[in-house]
């Protein structure tokens, strides 16, 4: 049968999970790699800056269906990485309640997209997801690009490319209980410095692409 790859990469040291969709398009994990091809007997935790602990190997559900979600979870993925974007929130949702799996065994991380990182757009982002998700709280949360538009736009620029506000509506869910770790996604070094000039809590994590093909060696060494 024909397959293909899909590698979820995280930018500690390289390690990802090839998972396998079949010509029916059933989600199959087929191994756990670090570096150039080392396998991995387990799926090992980090432990985030936050204090609390990530699976490094994660299952990417960007254009996946609830079935698909749902055969990666039957096959032991734990972490999911899904996005406002990808807008199968409520698809995810519903295979992590089917599958019976206790909610404190699964790492859920979401990311805004780039209409919803006005501050006052952050917080209603948020109570979506986590009605999609049908949890009451996200393990972490992530910009998604650093890239603001307005909102109802396609691609216009909302004002200057500065993410202080938004970073304080996401520290704000911190303290309130609906998110344990923040982060940014595809952001370089220049972006992650101006960001941490008036972060109070310091991005957790940077998800990047990083894969033996491309390992972004200069930024992961940074961060």
């Amino acid at each position: 049968r024909a397959h293909s790859r899909i590698a979820a990469p995280h930018a500690a040291r390289g390690v990802y999970a090839i998972y396998s969709i079949s010509s029916n398009g059933c989600v199959k994990r087929v191994a756990v790699q670090e570096g150039l091809g080392q396998t991995m007997s387990t799926d090992p935790t980090i432990t985030l800056s936050s204090g609390h602990a990530m699976p490094r190997v994660g299952l990417g559900t960007s254009k996946l269906v609830e079935k698909q979600i749902a055969d990666g979870i039957e096959a032991g993925a734990r972490h999911l990485d899904c996005a406002r974007m990808y807008g199968n929130e409520a698809a995810v949702g519903r295979a992590v309640r089917a599958s019976k799996v206790p909610r404190a065994d699964f790492f859920l991380t979401s990311k805004l997209f780039m209409t919803e990182l006005r501050r006052d757009a952050v917080g209603e982002a948020v109570a979506d997801t986590l009605r999609d998700l049908q949890t009451d709280y996200l393990d972490l949360l992530l910009i998604h690009w650093p890239l603001k538009y307005k909102p109802g736009t396609l691609f216009a620029r909302d004002g200057a490319q500065d993410f202080a506000e938004t970073w304080a509506a996401m520290e704000a869910l911190v303290k309130d209980g609906k998110v344990r770790s923040i982060g940014v996604s595809n952001f370089d070094a220049a972006q992650l410095e101006a960001l941490m000039e008036t972060a109070k809590i310091p991005p957790a994590v940077n998800q990047v692409e990083a894969h033996p093909r491309f390992p972004n060696s200069a930024l992961v060494a940074w961060c």
